[in-house]
């Protein structure tokens, strides 16, 4: 006999899922400096022949120094929510800033795009 679970059984076991790889993560940066990075690409066009492009690319990495959390931190952050969708575990823009004691780079990068390096690097390839 094939048992069926209702869609809710399945959002409960991924929130849990989500909870726990989201501590895990916070539980890892604790103590320590991770480096966030981001890379970009940037295609025009080639003006020499219309049917290449011109391709630059690059990136930007930024150190994130985070303090020895204690559990009790980490869970009061995690059961906020605010983590629940964030590729790394925290938002520092958001409540997550508060776990985090120093940046060593472009803020914008953690955040999730090196706005500054974009422009300055957009404007020399166009």
């Amino acid at each position: 006999k094939t048992k069926y679970y209702q869609p809710h059984y399945f959002n409960s076991v991924r929130r849990l899922c989500i909870t726990c790889i989201c501590s895990l993560f916070i539980l890892r940066f604790s103590g320590r400096c991770h480096t966030v990075y981001t890379g970009v690409t940037l295609i025009k066009p080639s003006v020499k022949n219309p049917k290449e492009f011109d391709v630059k690319r690059f990136y930007e990495a930024t150190d994130v120094f985070m303090p020895t959390l204690s559990s009790d931190v980490i869970k009061a952050y995690v059961k906020t929510g605010e983590p629940m969708d964030k590729a790394g575990g925290y938002g520092i823009q958001e409540k997550g800033g508060t776990l985090v004691e120093r940046v060593s780079g472009d803020y914008f990068n953690v955040m999730g795009f090196p706005l500054h390096r974009f422009c300055k690097e957009l404007l020399d390839f166009l």
